[in-house]
């Protein structure tokens, strides 16, 4: 299976409420797309890991990649997995961790 497939199962399962099948997938795709091998869908592969985290209420897990991500070239690309600032104020997708005051200033330090 290709790492989008693993992303994918892993943002379906997180929806799902299969909390630890959605981390197991998303950090499969990660390690199948590592960003030290393609840096923009290794990228990627770790938005979505954000999503999973932050869908399955893992902040301790999404914030910290989020503030990477942020910083990291080519995570840009597609409505679907890019993190912007302006991706975190206005996508729903973040809406369970929106209220998280570090996410708060993730979204409020950025122009």
């Amino acid at each position: 299976m290709s790492a989008d497939r693993h992303a994918n199962l892993g943002w379906f399962y997180a929806f799902a409420g299969r909390k630890d099948e959605a981390i197991r997938e998303g950090r499969r795709a990660v390690e199948l797309k590592p960003e030290s091998k393609d840096a923009v869908d290794g990228a990627i592969m770790n938005c979505y890991l954000a999503l999973i985290y932050a869908r399955v209420g893992e902040k301790e897990l999404a914030i910290p990649l989020i503030e990477r991500l942020l910083k990291t070239p080519g995570a840009v690309d597609s409505v679907d997995y890019s993190i912007t600032v302006n991706d975190l104020k206005h996508r729903w997708e973040w809406d369970p961790i929106r209220n998280d005051p570090r996410f708060q200033k993730l979204v409020s330090s950025q122009p």
